[in-house]
């Protein structure tokens, strides 16, 4: 299902040390991304990942008649990770759960 309609914010990352250091926070604290998208192993064992920065995903989760989720990898890989997607292609999908396909991108 597409969703071109949804547009992508106008937004530019920050390099602010203290808005990244919050960013850290809501990210290992309050939203707990680390939880789900840290490598398969950790998630296998309910842990945070050692590195905190190892949000490479691998992992699955079965969600019964919804099918088998598999986080996205959140680290700044160009090649594999949310470094190919644009600033505003990424606050679409966390903000809207809209892939930068304009597809329906179910998360969290």
């Amino acid at each position: 299902m597409r969703r071109p309609f949804v547009r992508a914010p106008a937004i530019k990352a920050s390099t602010d040390p203290k808005i990244i250091e919050q960013g850290h926070y809501l990210t290992h604290a309050v939203a707990h991304c680390s939880q789900c998208h840290a490598p398969a192993a950790s998630v296998d064992k309910h842990e945070l990942p050692a590195d905190l920065k190892d949000l490479a995903g691998g992992g699955d989760f079965k969600a019964g008649p919804l099918g088998t989720f598999y986080p996205a990898n959140l680290t700044s890989s160009p090649t594999t990770g949310i470094a190919k997607l644009s600033d505003e292609q990424l606050a679409r999908v966390v903000r809207h759960g809209i892939g930068p396909d304009g597809r329906l991108d179910l998360f969290m």
